[in-house]
């Protein structure tokens, strides 16, 4: 059976493929098309997944969008018509693209795909989440706690799956728009100068920064009775820009005023003296760190509810608010649940994957327990020739690198190719024991934000002037922001103050872990100024070639960590191929990338 999930229209499109109740490939439309959060129909995406899995459209037997679109529309027409005449200009935004394209959902997939409309159907938005965190969480039963800016009309949904269950997933209670966590996340996140939507990880960043001195009016605004939130409405203007989504008299609470978009904060995790913001900074990373302290409360006091409502001793979490990893390492350090799983991509992206999974399970599909077994379902890394293509590159026609270093500047550069993997492994962790910054392209893309050892940039986690040179000349962006970690499984004890076990969710980088005092100088280039990291703790089994890479770090250094970001530029989506790959690495300041077998070197004269 082939199922074909969509998600479009809002934050991240994506598609996603299912075949006899297995996931076989999912890939957002912005790693195809270059555009970061690209919201366009993803035809790009759908042609890949259908060329994975080796299907004509003709040959789906169903095709499921993520969300219901009239419902949808309803919510929008509502509020503009409540809050009209302010709302005018919105009015005139949003009716075109409404009226145009996103009330014929049915007729564009039916005519773009080229397939009956009959097999197209619709997923309300919060069960697409649930669905995707239960079905491919691999339990037979949980609890499904779902979090997010909104859906149809839905901020947060309280549910319970069972593969025994003809629905597969039942929501029991939700809370209803404007009472959403994710939005008032995002309004704080505008609030603060960072683009909501966007880089609500900034906000998290600088919580760290700051003291909860404001959670009592947090409190106050953002209340949990009974399983159900409450947003102050005085406090939030969801109908606003980034500068008005606080209202003024809860921006008067907090005795400040919105921050421009993108001005840069003061501190620096890298600097020997972390907090050397000025106070008026800190008074923002005070205002981000009781948002961010009363997030972890929310999400803990609806877990405790889902448990008391479900009696499941597991839980699967999805929705935008799941990304928020900070949270998630509070709920399954203080939650009631033995076990709590996150999937890969829990955001509007992932949404196509559970509009897929949910109508594998109801068409009795989804015959095995996990139907996601791991995140490594975007592009593939191979290349045509790529000795040959070396060979014709003009290195004088390389440009230098965006932050071009001083005096002159010419391209240097080596390519090897290393068939054997134990010297592909031993040349490459040579390299990073060096004090090279590593690109490292393996196998097919992450599906989902994190860079889990595909398309990821390395270092040495030790060397903090390596750390900061990736941050300001590679990715360029606020010192404010931590790096991510990488270690082997076996290591993870002596470096991380891990809860009983490996938390699913501590081997894809989705929630932050203390780094015990002794291995704090070993990891400093990835730790953050409270003293965590957010880990990918990789095993064998999770992906072996990395696992050996990091092995053979620790046999150069004697540990197996390194510091690990994303394969991108700012403002572009993870690498998805290895020709990106190869633009990527002529136009910034990586030292040395791997691509499969192949080990290129660049210098400098």
């Amino acid at each position: 059976m082939n199922i074909l999930g969509i998600s479009a229209h809002f934050h991240d499109s994506s598609a996603a493929l299912c075949q006899d109740g297995v996931i076989v490939a999912a890939i957002a439309e912005d790693r195809l098309t270059h555009v970061k959060h690209d919201a366009s129909f993803p035809l790009f995406a759908i042609d890949f997944c259908l060329e994975q899995g080796g299907v004509e459209p003709s040959e789906l037997d169903a095709v499921v969008f993520y969300e219901e679109p009239h419902v949808k529309f309803g919510r929008v027409l509502t509020l503009l018509l409540a809050n009209f005449p302010r709302s005018a200009m919105h009015f005139a935004r949003a009716m075109g693209p409404w009226l145009t394209t996103h009330l014929w959902m049915k007729t564009i997939i039916a005519n773009r795909l080229g397939v009956d409309p009959g097999i197209v159907s619709f997923v309300p938005h919060h069960v697409s989440h649930a669905s995707q965190a239960f079905l491919s969480s691999g339990f037979e039963e949980a609890a499904v706690l779902t979090l997010d800016g909104v859906g149809e009309w839905t901020t947060m949904s309280i549910g319970r799956g069972s593969l025994n269950e003809a629905e597969g997933v039942e929501l029991l209670e939700t809370s209803e728009y404007p009472n959403s966590l994710g939005l008032a996340f995002a309004a704080v996140t505008g609030f603060l100068g960072f683009k909501p939507n966007d880089q609500e990880c900034s906000t998290m960043a600088l919580a760290a920064f700051g003291e909860p001195k404001y959670l009592e009016r947090f409190r106050e605004v953002m209340t949990v009775a009974d399983g159900k939130l409450r947003l102050d409405r005085d406090a939030f203007n969801f109908m606003g820009d980034h500068s008005s989504a606080l209202s003024p008299a809860f921006a008067k609470d907090l005795g400040l005023i919105p921050r421009a978009l993108d001005a840069p904060y003061g501190f620096d995790i890298f600097a020997d003296c972390v907090d050397a913001g000025c106070a008026t900074d800190r008074a923002y990373a005070n205002v981000a760190a009781s948002l961010q302290a009363r997030t972890n409360e929310i999400v803990l006091e609806l877990s405790q509810h889902a448990q008391a409502v479900t009696g499941a001793d597991r839980l699967c979490v999805a929705g935008g608010v799941a990304y928020n990893s900070v949270s998630i390492a509070h709920l399954i350090r203080y939650g009631p649940f033995r076990e709590v799983y996150v999937p890969p991509d829990p955001g509007d992206a992932g949404g196509a994957v559970g509009a897929a999974l949910i109508q594998a399970h109801r068409a009795g599909a989804i015959a095995n327990k996990g139907a996601m077994q791991h995140p490594y379902l975007g592009a593939g890394s191979q290349i045509v020739n790529l000795g040959a293509v070396l060979d014709k590159l003009d290195l004088n026609e390389v440009p230098p690198p965006p932050v071009e270093p001083p005096g002159d500047y010419r391209v240097e550069a080596s390519w090897q190719h290393l068939p054997d993997e134990a010297d592909l492994i031993e040349q490459t962790a040579e390299e990073l024991a060096s004090g090279k910054i590593v690109g490292w392209v393996q196998g097919r893309s992450e599906f989902g934000p994190r860079a889990l050892g595909n398309r990821s940039i390395l270092a040495d986690p030790s060397d903090v002037d390596l750390a900061r040179r990736i941050s300001r000349h590679i990715k360029l962006r606020q010192p404010h922001r931590p790096f991510a970690l990488s270690i082997a499984e076996e290591d993870a004890a002596y470096v991380l103050d891990l809860p009983d076990g490996i938390p699913q969710p501590a081997r894809w980088m989705q929630m932050v872990v203390p780094v015990l005092p002794d291995a704090r100088e070993r990891v400093r280039g990835a730790l953050h100024v409270d003293g965590t990291t957010r880990p990918q703790v990789c095993g064998k089994s999770d992906n072996g070639l990395f696992h050996a890479l990091l092995s053979g770090f620790r046999q150069k250094t004697g540990l197996s960590a390194l510091l690990n970001t994303s394969l991108n530029l700012t403002g572009l989506p993870l690498c998805a191929s290895a020709p990106e790959a190869l633009v990527m690495f002529w136009s910034c300041d990586i030292d040395t990338l791997v691509i499969n077998d192949w080990i290129l070197r660049k210098g400098t004269a």
